[in-house]
Protein backbone atom coordinates (compact mmCIF):
# COMPACT_ATOMS: atom_id res chain seq x y z
CA UNK A 1 0.00 0.00 0.00
CA UNK A 2 1.30 4.17 -0.80
CA UNK A 3 2.80 5.45 2.18
CA UNK A 4 1.24 8.18 4.33
CA UNK A 5 2.81 11.44 4.23
CA UNK A 6 1.95 13.70 7.51
CA UNK A 7 3.64 16.65 8.72
CA UNK A 8 5.59 16.87 12.08
CA UNK A 9 3.25 20.03 12.77
CA UNK A 10 0.36 21.38 10.28
CA UNK A 11 -0.61 24.85 9.86
CA UNK A 12 -2.98 25.68 12.52
CA UNK A 13 -5.17 27.02 10.06
CA UNK A 14 -6.07 23.46 8.06
CA UNK A 15 -8.18 22.77 11.67
CA UNK A 16 -11.72 23.84 12.34
CA UNK A 17 -14.13 23.40 15.18
CA UNK A 18 -15.29 19.89 14.05
CA UNK A 19 -11.52 18.34 14.36
CA UNK A 20 -11.43 18.49 18.26
CA UNK A 21 -12.33 15.71 20.24
CA UNK A 22 -11.85 14.95 23.47
CA UNK A 23 -10.69 11.98 25.25
CA UNK A 24 -8.39 10.71 28.27
CA UNK A 25 -5.13 8.79 27.80
CA UNK A 26 -3.50 7.17 31.28
CA UNK A 27 -6.06 9.31 33.14
CA UNK A 28 -4.86 12.51 31.36
CA UNK A 29 -7.52 14.56 29.67
CA UNK A 30 -6.41 15.28 26.04
CA UNK A 31 -7.50 17.64 23.43
CA UNK A 32 -6.82 16.06 19.83
CA UNK A 33 -7.19 17.22 15.88
CA UNK A 34 -8.80 14.64 13.79
CA UNK A 35 -5.63 14.14 10.58
CA UNK A 36 -8.37 13.95 7.94
CA UNK A 37 -10.18 11.49 5.67
CA UNK A 38 -7.17 10.53 3.99
CA UNK A 39 -5.20 9.28 7.18
CA UNK A 40 -8.91 7.74 8.16
CA UNK A 41 -8.57 5.42 4.79
CA UNK A 42 -5.07 5.03 5.17
CA UNK A 43 -5.82 3.66 9.08
CA UNK A 44 -8.41 1.57 8.03
CA UNK A 45 -6.60 -0.10 5.21
CA UNK A 46 -3.30 -0.76 6.91
CA UNK A 47 -5.07 -2.67 9.93
CA UNK A 48 -8.12 -3.86 7.96
CA UNK A 49 -10.47 -2.38 11.00
CA UNK A 50 -13.62 -0.38 10.34
CA UNK A 51 -14.31 3.24 11.64
CA UNK A 52 -11.02 4.21 13.03
CA UNK A 53 -9.70 7.66 12.99
CA UNK A 54 -5.95 8.66 13.24
CA UNK A 55 -5.61 12.35 15.66
CA UNK A 56 -2.58 14.45 16.67
CA UNK A 57 -2.44 15.76 20.36
CA UNK A 58 -3.19 19.28 20.42
CA UNK A 59 -3.33 19.69 24.40
CA UNK A 60 -3.04 18.20 27.51
CA UNK A 61 -3.95 18.65 31.07
CA UNK A 62 -2.35 16.16 33.46
CA UNK A 63 -3.68 14.58 36.37
CA UNK A 64 0.00 14.99 37.82
CA UNK A 65 1.19 18.28 38.68
CA UNK A 66 4.23 18.96 37.03
CA UNK A 67 4.00 16.68 33.96
CA UNK A 68 4.67 17.95 30.39
CA UNK A 69 1.72 19.12 28.78
CA UNK A 70 3.13 18.05 24.98
CA UNK A 71 3.36 14.31 25.86
CA UNK A 72 0.67 11.55 26.69
CA UNK A 73 2.07 10.25 30.24
CA UNK A 74 5.46 10.51 28.90
CA UNK A 75 8.12 13.83 29.24
CA UNK A 76 8.60 13.71 25.97
CA UNK A 77 6.91 13.05 22.22
CA UNK A 78 8.80 10.72 21.06
CA UNK A 79 9.63 7.59 22.23
CA UNK A 80 12.97 6.30 20.53
CA UNK A 81 14.31 2.32 20.62
CA UNK A 82 17.20 0.82 19.27
CA UNK A 83 16.19 -2.05 17.03
CA UNK A 84 19.50 -4.09 18.14
CA UNK A 85 18.52 -4.05 21.99
CA UNK A 86 15.09 -5.28 20.89
CA UNK A 87 16.91 -8.24 19.44
CA UNK A 88 18.93 -8.76 21.93
CA UNK A 89 16.04 -8.83 24.56
CA UNK A 90 14.35 -11.31 22.33
CA UNK A 91 17.29 -13.67 22.32
CA UNK A 92 16.92 -13.76 26.12
CA UNK A 93 13.56 -14.33 26.07
CA UNK A 94 13.09 -16.66 22.92
CA UNK A 95 10.83 -13.72 21.10
CA UNK A 96 10.41 -12.80 17.38
CA UNK A 97 12.26 -9.60 16.95
CA UNK A 98 9.55 -7.86 15.69
CA UNK A 99 7.54 -8.72 17.56
CA UNK A 100 9.65 -7.44 20.86
CA UNK A 101 9.59 -4.27 19.19
CA UNK A 102 6.31 -3.98 18.62
CA UNK A 103 5.39 -4.61 22.60
CA UNK A 104 7.46 -1.19 23.69
CA UNK A 105 5.12 0.62 20.60
CA UNK A 106 8.49 3.17 19.68
CA UNK A 107 7.38 5.92 17.32
CA UNK A 108 10.87 5.58 15.94
CA UNK A 109 13.37 2.48 15.92
CA UNK A 110 16.83 3.18 14.58
CA UNK A 111 19.32 0.54 13.91
CA UNK A 112 23.41 0.44 13.48
CA UNK A 113 24.16 2.44 16.46
CA UNK A 114 27.52 2.03 17.94
CA UNK A 115 26.32 1.32 21.46
CA UNK A 116 22.46 1.82 22.64
CA UNK A 117 20.52 4.72 21.05
CA UNK A 118 19.39 5.76 24.30
CA UNK A 119 22.46 6.99 25.47
CA UNK A 120 22.34 9.94 23.23
CA UNK A 121 21.51 13.30 24.32
CA UNK A 122 20.58 14.73 20.96
CA UNK A 123 19.54 13.28 17.36
CA UNK A 124 19.45 15.00 14.58
CA UNK A 125 17.20 12.69 11.99
CA UNK A 126 17.37 12.94 8.23
CA UNK A 127 19.51 16.43 9.04
CA UNK A 128 16.16 18.47 9.42
CA UNK A 129 14.29 17.19 12.70
CA UNK A 130 16.08 18.02 16.19
CA UNK A 131 15.13 15.22 19.18
CA UNK A 132 16.69 16.16 22.67
CA UNK A 133 16.35 13.27 24.97
CA UNK A 134 14.27 14.03 28.28
CA UNK A 135 14.66 10.61 30.16
CA UNK A 136 15.08 6.98 29.63
CA UNK A 137 11.97 5.69 29.20
CA UNK A 138 10.93 3.45 32.20
CA UNK A 139 8.30 0.39 31.22
CA UNK A 140 4.98 0.21 32.26
CA UNK A 141 2.76 -2.74 32.36
CA UNK A 142 1.78 -2.36 28.77
CA UNK A 143 3.99 -4.27 27.68
CA UNK A 144 2.11 -7.21 29.27
CA UNK A 145 -0.49 -6.79 26.55
CA UNK A 146 -0.07 -8.40 23.35
CA UNK A 147 -0.18 -5.63 20.91
CA UNK A 148 -1.79 -8.34 18.04
CA UNK A 149 -4.23 -9.42 19.97
CA UNK A 150 -4.71 -7.63 23.13
CA UNK A 151 -4.09 -10.93 24.82
CA UNK A 152 -2.01 -11.20 28.36
CA UNK A 153 1.84 -11.81 27.89
CA UNK A 154 4.09 -11.18 30.77
CA UNK A 155 7.46 -12.72 28.59
CA UNK A 156 8.96 -9.41 28.27
CA UNK A 157 7.99 -7.75 31.54
CA UNK A 158 9.02 -10.91 33.69
CA UNK A 159 12.26 -10.68 32.16
CA UNK A 160 12.98 -7.36 32.68
CA UNK A 161 11.66 -7.65 36.11
CA UNK A 162 14.46 -10.09 36.88
CA UNK A 163 16.72 -7.51 36.28
CA UNK A 164 15.94 -5.03 38.57
CA UNK A 165 19.42 -2.59 38.24
CA UNK A 166 17.82 -1.75 34.56
CA UNK A 167 15.11 -0.12 36.42
CA UNK A 168 12.57 -1.04 33.77
CA UNK A 169 14.29 0.96 31.27
CA UNK A 170 14.15 0.53 27.48
CA UNK A 171 14.24 3.41 24.76
CA UNK A 172 14.69 6.73 25.41
CA UNK A 173 12.17 9.34 25.33
CA UNK A 174 12.74 12.44 23.38
CA UNK A 175 11.61 15.95 22.29
CA UNK A 176 11.07 17.60 18.89
CA UNK A 177 12.83 21.07 18.95
CA UNK A 178 10.69 24.02 19.20
CA UNK A 179 12.13 25.37 16.19
CA UNK A 180 11.13 22.18 14.09
CA UNK A 181 7.70 21.98 14.99
CA UNK A 182 7.39 25.42 13.84
CA UNK A 183 9.35 25.36 10.70
CA UNK A 184 7.45 26.28 7.08
CA UNK A 185 7.12 24.11 5.58
CA UNK A 186 6.39 21.54 8.03
CA UNK A 187 9.78 19.02 8.44
CA UNK A 188 9.24 15.34 7.85
CA UNK A 189 11.01 11.65 8.67
CA UNK A 190 11.08 9.03 6.34
CA UNK A 191 12.04 5.15 6.31
CA UNK A 192 15.73 5.08 5.67
CA UNK A 193 16.63 8.50 7.31
CA UNK A 194 20.41 8.78 8.58
CA UNK A 195 20.70 9.65 12.11
CA UNK A 196 23.26 12.18 13.28
CA UNK A 197 24.37 11.03 17.20
CA UNK A 198 25.12 13.44 19.61
CA UNK A 199 26.78 12.41 23.34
Amino acid sequence: MPPLTLPIAPPESTTTSQDFCLGRVCGDQMTTVDCGEEAARWLEEASREDGLRLVRMKERRPRRKGDQPLSLANSGQVLVLDKRSGVALADQVGADPAWTLNQFRGNLVIDGCPEDVANYSELIVGGRVHLKKSEDCTRCGMIRIDQRDGADNDLLYSEMASKPENKFSFGGLYRVEEKDCNETPPQYLAVGDRVQLIP
